[in-house]
């Protein structure tokens, strides 16, 4: 809802070519325009509006941002029920399929990137002992291997995906990757994997008596 002055949107997508950012800006709001207009929509219809050099969007048309949704609801994860959790966190991850901006590497955007990766992680990490408590063994298998890929070291995460696996896979996935991650540790970290006491110890038990030395 806020006005930006054009300039600062020239400096910032085109901070090198700022005469260049003229045209750029104007092909990039005219596909917005037609990006975000409602398919057979006969009516006027326009997010975006200017105001001498500034630019910004109506908010009398209520715009939404997948970014907007994506951080409430990971920002807000322990303040919802098991069952609202489980909705909300699964349609947030379905907006999440890659980085975002991948590929862009200004500051603001890496800077975004990895505010939305620590928000992504403590939301994850609240998450998964709840899908195991829970008995959600698809969501705690998709969950673990978000949060795995962000911390690959992190033997905790690498239970919730033993776990998940296990469950939902049979015990021979879950041993080939406990003897995956047991082996990179071993290799790069030289330390020996553990399980925390308070995960389901059947399943830490039987992966761990088949980790190969």
């Amino acid at each position: 809802s806020k006005m930006i002055p054009e300039d600062r949107l020239r400096e910032t997508f085109w901070p090198e070519e700022l005469e260049r950012g003229k045209k750029g800006l104007y092909n990039a709001m005219f596909h917005l325009r037609k990006g975000l207009r409602p398919d057979g929509w006969s009516g006027d219809c326009d997010y975006l509006i200017r105001n001498q050099e500034l630019v910004g969007l109506d908010t009398d048309l209520e715009p939404w941002h997948d970014l907007w949704e994506v951080e409430n609801t990971l920002s807000q994860v322990r303040q919802l029920s098991w069952t609202q959790l489980h909705a909300d966190l699964t349609r947030a991850l379905s907006m999440m399929e890659s980085p975002y901006l991948d590929g862009c590497y200004l500051d603001w955007a890496v800077e975004k990137r990895n505010q939305l990766e620590i928000l992504l992680s403590n939301a994850l990490h609240f998450a998964c002992p709840l899908a195991a408590d829970n008995e959600a063994w698809e969501s705690l298998t998709d969950w673990s291997q978000r949060l795995f890929g962000l911390e690959e070291d992190n033997q905790k995460v690498a239970t919730w995906r033993i776990q998940g696996l296990y469950h939902c896979k049979g015990p021979e996935a879950a041993h080939r990757f406990a003897n995956r991650f047991a082996r990179k540790l071993q290799y790069e970290y030289h330390v020996e994997p553990t399980f925390e006491r308070s995960e389901e110890s059947r399943v830490g038990k039987e992966c761990r008596s088949r980790w190969s030395p």
